[in-house]
């Protein structure tokens, strides 16, 4: 008989998670506190790291009714519009990698990801207030009174993770310095833009934007990131001021200008990450995603990251008993911990290199982009997403793998 585990938190990381558990045979169940499932933020990106391992799951075809497929990164002078840099995603990435890019609203992936998953392993409306853990078995009780046991836990509940409190107390998240609007706009109101299907990164003094099409091209979705000593208010996501989105654009190019009027709403916040943990698992609990690696967003990873967690913990908790779980675990953190760190580190170190001041640094860090010397061509990304995290990882008598995507 397979081992039980309850998977808490109803994100993308979670619910990658449980559909990963069960397709490896595991007793998988989901716990979402909401009545509903929900994702903050609007679009994200998820390179071939992340749809190699969607696509095993079966949801390839969905991803493509509501994906887009950009033809290029392209990083853009601020205030000229000059390329400062282009890498080929589209056919480039499938040709290299063997699975697609796409752009994806936060709220299709996760409807793809949990319609997935048999309804008897989903609950709504359970919001974790207690936990024990014996040795062989964990205890979790919810807010409606129900208590259930399980042989494991996975605390994917993101970056406020109230299983990570109950693993290793309570831990502030760090402000990054960076506070960021986020919105969505119908693309008939830049149709006249003529924008090309590609992820446009506009960079500037003190602030960045970044721009691309979700949807099957019917919204654009936008992150204006900008340098704030302190953030804006204790809550990282609120209804912002489309005016002050606007302010901060002002005298930028024609293109940006036109595209932050053409904004109707935003929802703005600060940026926060964690200092890294050294240790993720406890006993036959452990986390994921946000939980134990939230990273800021420059790379685009984040998403991709505890999609890979949710596939190297599936096929290293395949083979799992009552008796061996916890080292299972153990193993699933051994593989995962060195590469998000890594992923981490880097998009920390890029925030100062996007948010140049006029002047030498720029001028150096430009001649670089225009040089290609800088990391981010095609195949200097080949450790990033030709990543394959069902056969990546130490080997181990605990991971029996079954090799797959």
């Amino acid at each position: 008989m397979s081992v039980s585990i309850a998977v808490i938190g109803g994100g993308i990381g979670g619910a990658a998670a449980t559909l990963s558990l069960l397709s490896h045979g595991i007793d998988a169940h989901l716990f979402e506190r909401g009545d509903h499932f929900s994702e903050l933020g609007a679009g994200l990106q998820l390179s071939p790291n992340a749809t190699r391992i969607l696509h095993s799951f079966g949801l390839e075809e969905e991803l493509r009714t509501c994906a887009v497929e950009p033809t290029a990164w392209h990083q853009r002078r601020w205030r000229t519009g000059e390329t400062l840099s282009s890498v080929p995603l589209s056919t480039h990435m499938k040709m290299r990698y063997g699975y697609p890019y796409y752009h994806i609203l936060r709220t299709d992936l996760l409807d793809a990801l949990t319609k997935a998953i048999p309804q008897d392993r989903v609950h709504l409306g359970y919001e974790m207030t207690d936990m024990h853990q014996e040795r062989e078995n964990v205890e979790v009780t919810f807010s409606n009174g129900q208590t259930f046991e399980f042989d494991g836990m996975i605390g994917a509940d993101g970056i406020r993770s109230r299983v990570r409190s109950f693993l290793f107390g309570d831990v502030t998240p760090c402000y990054s310095g960076c506070i960021a609007y986020r919105g969505l706009i119908d693309a008939d109101r830049i149709a006249k833009l003529k924008l090309p299907t590609e992820t446009q990164v506009w960079l500037g003094p003190g602030k960045h934007l970044v721009t691309y099409y979700v949807q099957r091209h019917k919204l654009l979705n936008f992150v204006a990131v900008i340098d704030r000593p302190e953030a804006n208010d204790e809550s990282w996501v609120m209804r912002g001021e489309v005016d002050s989105l606007r302010a901060e654009f002002s005298g930028w190019h024609p293109m940006v200008v036109d595209l932050v009027h053409a904004a109707q709403e935003t929802f703005c916040g600060g940026i926060f990450d964690h200092q890294p943990m050294p240790c993720w698992t406890r006993g036959t609990v452990t986390l994921l995603g946000d939980a134990c690696h939230s990273m800021v967003p420059f790379m685009a990873q984040g998403a991709g990251q505890a999609i890979e967690d949710a596939a190297v913990l599936g096929r290293c908790v395949q083979a799992a008993t009552r008796g061996t779980l916890a080292d299972c675990l153990k193993s699933y953190e051994t593989i995962r911990r060195p590469r998000t760190q890594k992923i981490c580190n880097i998009a920390a170190g890029l925030k100062d290199n996007l948010h140049f001041a006029d002047g030498p640094d720029q001028m150096s860090r430009d001649q670089n982009l225009g040089s290609d010397t800088t990391s981010w061509g095609v195949g200097d990304l080949d450790w990033l997403y030709g990543y394959n995290a069902f056969s990546a990882g130490p080997p181990s008598a605990l991971v029996t793998s079954k090799l797959t995507g």
